[in-house]
């Protein structure tokens, strides 16, 4: 078995801040704390596109009665075990297991992916799925 010690290093956790928003992600830059519940939602699925994860994350931390879906770059197969079906968007990101979404969806976007959003939209309320989106902004 090998040894690694000292081939790890942990990272010292900032003292200002609970949680860590990436510099490139302008959206975010405004935001102080993430942790926070959110009004008029209190079920259903949040659908995290992309980089959003983070956020979705937070919110169904907070929103208990929340259940969170990740809409993923990574283009997995269905292999009917684990990945019943996969739904494709503009065949960039991807959607697995639509059949135990809980409604109402939440799609929630940075406007980095807002295109992504919308498609998603679509294609989910042409399957009768009850959507509204969340975007954050830079305001």
């Amino acid at each position: 078995m090998p040894h690694f010690k000292d081939k790890f290093i942990m990272a010292k956790e900032d003292a200002d801040s609970k949680w860590h928003f990436p510099k490139f992600r302008p959206a975010l830059k405004s935001q102080v704390d993430a942790d926070f519940h959110v009004k008029n939602i209190t079920g259903g699925s949040v659908l995290a596109v992309g980089e959003a994860v983070d956020i979705g994350f937070r919110m169904i931390y907070k929103n208990p009665g929340l259940k969170m879906r990740h809409v993923t770059l990574s283009p997995w197969e269905v292999d009917g075990i684990n990945i019943m079906n996969r739904l494709d968007i503009k065949n960039e990101y991807y959607l697995y297991n639509i059949h135990s979404l809980q409604s109402p969806l939440h799609i929630l976007s940075d406007p980095a992916d807002r295109a992504i959003s919308f498609e998603l939209g679509r294609l989910l309320r042409a399957r009768g799925y009850d959507v509204q989106h969340i975007e954050f902004n830079d305001k």
